[in-house]
């Protein structure tokens, strides 16, 4: 059988087990301090690069978004243009067809207008042959 010590009080008692020092006993708890505030340092560290590259992502998406909006307002405005300009180039032609229309009619007119008073003078003439013959 074992022989056992009868331990008589508290300071028997810590005589048997070997004291450790209270600087080593901080320092391993300063340590294992660090240690957890270390780890909790990088899994807060993780967390946020992980919110900011989904930051970026969301970002980037948001950008992908406008930039399609974009290119399709683009593409309208350039498409609305090239109906204006085609628009535009048709009214120019009706403009040149309708302004040599209206220089040929004028022409006529001046013709008509000769011609009238051509017409007008030959009246006059025979009215005043008429009138000498009558008087």
């Amino acid at each position: 059988m074992e022989s056992l010590i009868p331990i008589q009080d508290e300071e028997d008692f810590d005589t048997l087990i070997p004291s450790v020092p209270d600087d080593v006993e901080s320092s391993k708890a300063q340590e294992e301090a660090s240690k957890s505030e270390e780890k909790i340092d990088k899994e807060i560290k993780k967390e946020v690069e992980a919110k900011v590259e989904a930051k970026e992502e969301l970002k980037d998406s948001q950008n992908n978004d406008i930039l399609s909006q974009l290119e399709s307002k683009v593409d309208e405005i350039v498409s609305r243009y090239h109906n204006s300009s085609d628009e535009n180039e048709e009214l120019r032609a009706k403009i040149t067809l309708l302004q040599t229309q209206n220089e040929v009619q004028t022409k006529q007119i001046d013709s008509l207008e000769g011609e009238l008073k051509i017409k007008d003078f030959k009246i006059e003439e025979i009215l005043n042959k008429l009138n000498s013959l009558s008087s």
